[in-house]
């Protein structure tokens, strides 16, 4: 009996000991959850944007545009479906945006949404999937050609839109874009990241450890920047673009989206339900199980305990932090 005592007296100390050293080693890593919202629809969407947990907006794969006043809860759609999709939405202030889409849309808004005229750049053969605004004026819309691989598409604008302007443009299709100024810009193509100093009229190819396709850009400054690819893991610099490094072990991840919301804290979203977080910068990642078997496209967080997850098949997931 003495000898049983002394045992579960044993257990009992190892047991706490295990406890906290577990809750040691759990100490300032985020444990999340994912919470599926339901838009009662099929349609893939494809870029999710926050400007603040009251004005959250969704672009959808048919055409149509959500808005949640309420940090993710409940949508209101904004625009029907047409059948032409919209691929990315960018917000400059609380009030004006735009979207791109096919068919050569470009969509904007002066009124956060309220409404949204449309015109057509290019013609219907082009497909834009990026848009960046270095000021209410001056802007740049890219993409290519439909089914033509090595035709990109550039256009730049000096007065808000009303008037575009092609510019000399790289070879192959952009798939995101990214101005660090006037003058210093950023894309990825299908033949990997090229760079242009002279505002988008001449673009000549980073130094990256690949020339592989890479789908996303993100800079959270000047100097920091990430970039994502479909079958490529993730790339970072840390001098403003001039030279990329693989974030080792990212490579078999099929990544679609990437967002920092500082130089430590990011997320990486793909295919199959993938999401992956790094606390340093993308030096090293972790992957999450989701639940979620369906394409992650777009990922957003307005800080590091809420974010907002959106893909194929009508998905929708809200991601919190446990407190």
């Amino acid at each position: 009996m003495k000898f049983r005592s002394i045992y579960i007296i044993a257990a009992i100390i190892f047991a706490a000991l295990l406890y906290g050293v577990y809750s040691y080693l759990l100490k300032g890593v985020p444990q999340y959850l994912f919470w599926k919202v339901d838009l009662l629809s099929t349609e893939d969407f494809t870029k999710i944007t926050i400007n603040d947990p009251e004005n959250i907006w969704l672009t959808g794969a048919e055409g149509s545009i959500y808005k949640s006043e309420d940090s993710g809860e409940s949508w209101s759609r904004l625009r029907q479906p047409d059948g032409i999709a919209l691929n990315y939405m960018y917000f400059i202030n609380q009030n004006t945006g735009w979207v791109t889409g096919e068919n050569g849309i470009l969509l904007s808004t002066t009124d956060c949404g309220k409404t949204w005229s449309s015109i057509t750049v290019g013609d219907t053969e082009s497909s834009f999937s990026a848009v960046w605004f270095l000021n209410e004026n001056n802007g740049f819309i890219a993409g290519g050609m439909k089914n033509q691989k090595a035709a990109g598409l550039l256009y730049s604008t000096t007065d808000s839109g009303k008037q575009w302007n092609k510019c000399n443009t790289p070879v192959s299709h952009i798939s995101s874009l990214v101005f660090l100024d006037n003058a210093a810009g950023i894309c990825c193509t299908s033949d990997g990241l090229l760079q242009t100093g002279d505002g988008g009229k001449s673009w000549l190819p980073e130094q990256s450890e690949s020339n592989l396709p890479l789908e996303r850009l993100f800079f959270i400054n000047r100097e920091s920047g990430w970039a994502a690819g479909s079958e490529n893991g993730v790339y970072t610099t840390s001098n403003g673009g001039k030279t990329w490094k693989v974030s080792r072990g990212t490579e078999e991840y099929k990544i679609n989206d990437i967002f920092f919301i500082d130089t430590h804290s990011g997320w990486a979203v793909g295919k199959d339900g993938l999401f992956l977080y790094t606390l340093n910068g993308g030096k090293s990642w972790e992957r999450l199980e989701t639940g979620v078997v369906d394409d992650f496209l777009s990922v957003y967080f307005f800080n590091t305990d809420f974010g907002l997850i959106c893909g194929r098949n009508g998905t929708v997931i809200k991601v919190e932090t446990l407190p």
